[in-house]
This record gives C-alpha cells, structure tokens and sequence, in this order.
C-alpha cells in the first residue's frame, strides 16, 4: 500500500510518525494512556492497513512507559487499556487535514491480554486514517518517555506536528483561540474559561517548562488581547540544535539495569559521557561476571564512576610476553605459593590485572593483601576474596586492605 510508512522510512525503532488529526484531539486521556496509545500506534503501524489484529509483548510497553515490573504493573496496564478501548475521542478537530473527515471514536477496537502479550484492533475508519498520514507529526517515544506531564506532551505533540507538516526547523502555530486551546488540553471547563492566570501558572507555564527541559525541541508562546482579556495563544517551537533523535546508548543501558529518570539527570549533569560509559562498562562486566546477584547496582556504579574504575581489560598491563605471574621476590615461599594457586584458579589475565600490584603478608592466623589503590581492594574484595579464602589452610583468614 503505497501510503504505508514502513520501517525502511523510519530513522528509528523509537519514532512514531503520528497523523496530525491524531494528534489534534479532544479527549479525557490520563498521561500514561496518551504515551500508551503512541506506543501501540507505532507498534501496529507498519501493517495497519492489511492485519485486522496487532500483538506486542507486555514486557515491551512496560519499558517503554518507563515502568518496572512490579505486582501492580500489570493490573495498572489492564486499567488503562480498557480505558482506551471505552473513552470516545474526537479527531481533528483544528480541521487541519482537509483529505479527512472529522471523526469520534473509541482508540482501540478492542483489546486482550493473554501468555504476556497485548492483542489489540483498530476500527476501519482509524486504520484508513493512520495508514495514510498525509500530514504527521514526528515524534521521538524516547523523548516521550521523559514527561511527567500530560500537558506537556499534548503540547509538545502540538509543535512537533507543525515542526513535521511545515518541514523547518522553526516554526509558529496559527492562532489558536483560548478555548481551543483548553478543548485540546481537555481542561474546557468554566474554572479556567473564567480564569486564564490559573490555566497559565497551573498548566501552561509548567508544561513549556517540561518541554524545554527534557524534550527536543524548544518551546514557548505568544497572547493576543481584546480589551485586556487574552484571547488568542500561539506557539513557537524551534529544534535544539545538535538534537539527536536517537538517545545514546548508555542512558537506554543505565534505565535497563534499573536507573530512574532523575538519577539518570543527575549523572549526566555532573560527569562526562566517557567517564560514564567507563563506570557502567564496569557494572556490566561485573553483573555478567560475578557468581553472586549484585543487590544494589546503582551503589556499585556510583562508587566505579567516582573513584574511576574500569573492567579488567582496561586495565593497562602488558600481556605481549606474559608466561607465568610475576612473583615478587621478596614474599615468603608461602605466599609465592598461594599467588601460582590464584593465577591457576582465575587465569593469567585477571591475576596480572587485580593481583600485580599487591603484596602478600602472611602469617598464622592471617593473609594481608596490600592493594596499592581503593579500586583494585573493591574488586578482590568483592570479586575474589572469596576463592582465595577457599585456598587457604583452616582458621587463616584472608583480609584485603
């Protein structure tokens, strides 16, 4: 079908080309189910047009919506799907797309749940809508996943559509007349027809403020006055320069492993991105190579991130003409002895990363090992103290310092 946008036209997995009458909708949509509602758009929109019936994996919104995969999780998720297939929404209602009629209808056909997989349809008249999107807004689900704020995402849907429509990188909305604006917000009630200052401090400002903080684009707007009553908004939006629509892959690994948004922030505000990437290569060395579960990974990446640690082979040792582990000469026969055993027991390599630098001190109650930094006695602490305690003789104990 020619007007079938198929992934081959797509920059990413993570962007939806949504149609602006989609987009331009009057509905009582909560946040999560406007961000659920993209993610099963863009799910089933490369064969909308020829499957009746679309199915995605629940794990896979689950992480898309930013959730974790608690009990509660899949009771919220059921919830907001029957929302979606129950609540009436009406589409276009800026009468933007000329080549399509304006519609009312339920989002989802209808939806179920089975072996952890969402099954779900759109009715006719959607399915001819969305897979000929004449007009569209563009839009990044990895952006999306950051709001908090489903007014920042209606608006920021708003000005990514006519970022799309009018294909500039700047851009004004037409006028649009106050009440138009509360009717796409779904806040046309006589509280805020009565009263713009609290629409501006309660929504309005608040919501221009997530979308310049965490999105891609920059936004802000303009009133127009009849007799000293606003009655028209306008908005402008102008791409960041620079924007990448893909997120980078170290921020999609570090909210895999468990890192919330306002971590994630955090890091990233105070430490370079290689400084970053070094610490949570280290984490996933670690996760993948230690015997034991790690409890409290971010702990463990913040301590890697701010003493600068790194996987062993990071580790700058020359390996060109390595034969057997360098022993010092000074430590008695013993510890010579229990070194060979560790170099046999975890390989040459990992001996000569966490163990070329230490000095053994051993006597009849006690092995010392004398580490020359705070990194490396964290990774035998944790990582191989306890093969070396195997090793040695009853009620020797082996301290690490």
């Amino acid at each position: 079908m020619s007007g079938l946008i198929t992934t081959s036209h797509r920059e990413s997995s993570q962007i939806l080309f949504k149609h602006l009458g989609a987009v331009h909708t009057h509905t009582a949509l909560t946040m999560t189910q406007r961000k659920l509602a993209n993610v099963m758009l863009r799910n089933a929109l490369n064969t909308i047009g020829l499957d009746k019936e679309h199915q995605i994996p629940m794990r896979d919104i689950l992480e898309a919506l930013d959730w974790d995969s608690s009990q509660k999780a899949p009771e919220t998720l059921r919830e907001s799907l029957r929302d979606l297939a129950r609540i009436q929404i009406q589409w276009n209602i800026l009468g933007r797309d000329n080549k399509n009629k304006w519609t009312t209808s339920a989002l989802l056909a209808h939806v179920s749940i089975k072996d952890g997989y969402v099954y779900y349809s759109y009715s006719l008249a959607l399915r001819e809508l969305f897979q000929n999107p004449n007009i569209y807004a563009r839009l990044n689900l990895d952006v999306q996943r950051k709001f908090k704020n489903k007014h920042a995402v209606i608006l920021w849907e708003l000005i990514c559509g006519d970022l799309s429509s009018k294909k500039e990188n700047k851009i004004y909305t037409e006028w649009l007349t106050y009440e138009k604006v509360l009717e796409l917000t779904d806040l046309y009630t006589n509280n805020y027809l009565k009263r713009y200052s609290s629409f501006k401090e309660r929504v309005l400002d608040s919501a221009i403020a997530e979308i310049n903080e965490n999105s891609d684009i920059m936004v802000a707007y303009e009133e127009k006055k009849v007799n000293r009553k606003i009655t028209h908004l306008r908005f402008w939006g102008e791409k960041k320069q620079g924007a990448n629509t893909e997120e980078p892959e170290h921020i999609k690994q570090m909210r895999k492993i468990g890192f919330g948004e306002k971590k994630i922030k955090e890091i990233t505000k105070r430490y370079p991105q290689e400084d970053i990437v070094r610490a949570l290569d280290f984490l996933i060395h670690f996760i993948k190579t230690t015997k034991e579960p790690v409890k409290n990974p971010v702990a463990l990446f913040d301590k890697a991130l701010v003493e600068g640690w790194c996987k062993p082979s990071e580790v700058l040792v020359d390996l060109g003409a390595w034969k057997e582990p360098d022993l010092p000469a000074n430590e008695s026969g013993e510890c010579l002895n229990l070194r060979q055993q560790i170099s046999d027991s975890i390989g040459s390599a990992d001996y000569a990363s966490w163990f070329g630098q230490t000095q053994f001190v051993l006597d009849n109650t006690r092995l010392r090992i004398i580490c020359s930094s705070s990194f490396i006695q964290n990774m035998i602490d944790v990582h191989y103290k306890h093969r070396i305690q195997q090793l040695l003789p009853s009620g020797v104990v082996c301290v690490v310092e």
